[in-house]
């Protein structure tokens, strides 16, 4: 009983320097399955979208319409529809829609993009 007690301890000590050792390579905090991966680049393309429309001209030009529109009290979709006629595009290169102008909304208010 001795002898699987110690194995069961080094078992634990390998696993442990296993996880850390993974932790160290793949610069995860957690280490998970293949959904850890998905959500890691998932992370990643999310902060790459973001510094795409910070670095966006056409959305600071925008966010100048916005401003205008909004104050005069126009819906999102009102607001995306104007960006649209007016030739905007997001900065993946597709047609604004009321959730791409609130975020830009968020922005704007958040003094991210000027």
């Amino acid at each position: 009983m001795a002898i699987a007690d110690r194995e069961r301890v080094l078992i634990s000590i390998r696993t442990q320097q296993a996880v850390e050792a993974r932790r160290v390579r793949v610069g995860e905090w957690r280490v998970g399955g293949p959904n850890a991966k998905k959500a890691a680049a998932g992370l990643r393309g999310a902060q790459l979208s973001k510094e795409m429309a910070e670095d966006n001209e056409n959305s600071r030009r925008a966010s100048a319409l916005i401003r205008m529109l909004r104050s005069n009290g126009n819906t999102l979709n009102q607001i995306a529809e104007q960006l649209n006629l007016a030739g905007f595009k997001t900065p993946r290169g597709f047609d604004f829609s009321g959730m791409q102008v609130q975020r830009l909304i968020k922005r704007i208010e958040s003094n991210k993009l000027v």
